[in-house]
């Protein structure tokens, strides 16, 4: 999940819980504020070991998902591993 500032995650006790049960479940918070981290195939390559093994929700609108797949994809990821739901503000 990426935000500008930490206060823009919803839900983020209810996410942190989720992620604490769910022993196959991996969340990233990438606070922009913060940290100043981007999508790219080198984030994603430095957070997850074998990228190609992963399937991908992705939910963003259409500007960012864009940059989200053309990440994942240089990194050997096929398309039939990554779903998303479309939404704009």
């Amino acid at each position: 999940m990426a935000v500008n500032k930490r206060q823009e995650i919803p839900e983020l006790n209810t996410l942190l819980k989720i992620d604490s049960e769910m022993e196959n479940l991996i969340l990233h918070f990438l606070v922009y504020e913060e940290d100043q981290a981007l999508f790219s195939g080198v984030y994603f390559k430095s957070n997850l070991p074998n990228p190609q093994e992963y399937r991908y929700h992705i939910c963003s609108s259409p500007a960012v998902r864009k940059v989200v797949v053309k990440a994942i994809g240089s990194l050997g990821v096929k398309k039939s591993v990554i779903h998303y739901e479309a939404f704009t503000f």
